[in-house]
């Protein structure tokens, strides 16, 4: 018993030295390669479909743009520094004109204009409470469903190198009735056509074959007296044989002959 692999291999071979190829087991090879090629194309289109509905179910979380505070402008620095008397008041002058109470302190604070160096750090302190302004975005949540496709992924791979390596079932094929083809002959005449190889003659009486006048160089018959009579009852074979186109007579009993064809056939 043959698997299929090495039934393909004797089918290549039977066709490279011009023999005839069993129907079946052509057919089986044939069918082993389209098996292969539909996997391959159901795996193909499988994974495309299966990636396309994972990227197609991701959620990505849109966040709304940071909206940064805007820093003064040169005319309005200008102006507070223009409308700021404390920047030329000493420290001294400062504590003598500072009230005792707290209400006092709180309301002239207040009404005293900002300094440059005061506007940067609140403009900074400002920025740095804004959602998000030092923070790094989320990251994009990975759709659980490309496990699966994964999964599914290296499971056909495997299931497609286990075919290959010993394809989908045993074959009946064998190597005599790939390369050697035999049939019996009980009937007066015969010619031999290109499936024939072994010729088994078991006849009551003279038999005669045609040989094939043109063939492949390479082609062999085998012509075997079965019926041990053949001294009784010749086979005639009809054709060019090693140059002598009448060709021959077999008459010994249990007596064979093979020919392989080389610009004509040759008794070997």
């Amino acid at each position: 018993m043959k698997n299929i692999k090495e039934t393909a291999i004797l089918v290549n071979l039977a066709k490279q030295f011009g023999q005839d190829v069993d129907t079946k087991d052509l057919e089986k090879v044939n069918n082993y390669v389209q098996i292969q090629t539909n996997i391959k194309e159901s795996v193909k289109t499988n994974a495309i479909k299966d990636l396309a509905e994972a990227f197609s179910g991701l959620k990505i979380k849109k966040k709304n743009p940071v909206e940064y505070p805007i820093p003064p402008s040169l005319e309005d620095l200008e102006t507070i520094l223009e409308t700021s008397d404390d920047l030329d008041t000493t420290q001294e002058q400062f504590v003598e004109q500072q009230v005792t109470t707290e209400q006092d302190e709180s309301e002239k604070e207040s009404d005293r204009p900002k300094s440059l160096a005061e506007l940067a750090a609140e403009s900074i302190s400002t920025a740095t409470q804004l959602e998000g302004f030092f923070n790094t975005p989320d990251p994009v949540e990975v759709n659980p469903e490309f496990k699966a496709v994964t999964q599914k992924l290296k499971y056909l791979e495997q299931w497609i190198s286990k075919i290959s390596m010993h394809g989908p079932g045993g074959g009946a094929g064998s190597v005599a009735r790939l390369d050697h083809e035999t049939k019996l002959i009980n009937f007066p005449t015969y010619s031999i056509t290109t499936k024939d190889f072994y010729l088994g003659v078991n006849y009551a009486g003279n038999v005669t074959i045609t040989m094939p006048s043109i063939a492949k160089n390479g082609r062999m018959y085998i012509i075997k007296d079965e019926s041990g009579n053949c001294s009784s009852n010749p086979i005639i074979v009809l054709g060019n044989v090693d140059n002598d186109p009448g060709g021959f007579i077999l008459q010994q009993d249990n007596g064979g002959i093979q020919m392989i064809y080389r610009d004509g056939w040759r008794i070997v």
